[in-house]
C-alpha cells in the first residue's frame, strides 16, 4: 500500500519538509507534486530537493484544464500556467 502527500499541503517553497514523511514511511510514501513555478524560489527549491522523490511513487498534480505546466516561461501558455491557479 502506498501513501501520498500532495506537496500543496507542505509550506510553500519548502519541499524539504517532506523529508519528515519520507523518513517515517520510506518507499511506501509517494508525493503528488504541485508545480508552483509562479513562486519565485520554487524552481530552485525543486532542484535542491529532487533526491526526495525517487524513493517512492511520484504523481503530478493535474489536470488544471487548459494549462500546460511544461510551457516555456515568457510565452502566453507559460503565463497562463503561472496565473490560472491564483
Amino acid at each position: 500500500m502506498n501513501l501520498y502527500v500532495d506537496t500543496c499541503v507542505l509550506p510553500r517553497c519548502a519541499l524539504e519538509t517532506g523529508r519528515i514523511y519520507r523518513e517515517r514511511f520510506g518507499s511506501s510514501l509517494g508525493f503528488e507534486l504541485l508545480m508552483m513555478f509562479d513562486l519565485p524560489n520554487f524552481e530552485e527549491n525543486l532542484k535542491n530537493n529532487l533526491n526526495l522523490f525517487p524513493e517512492g511513487p511520484l504523481l503530478f498534480h493535474e489536470p488544471v484544464w487548459g494549462v500546460d505546466h511544461a510551457a516555456k516561461r515568457g510565452t502566453p501558455s507559460g503565463h497562463r500556467a503561472c496565473t490560472t491557479c491564483d
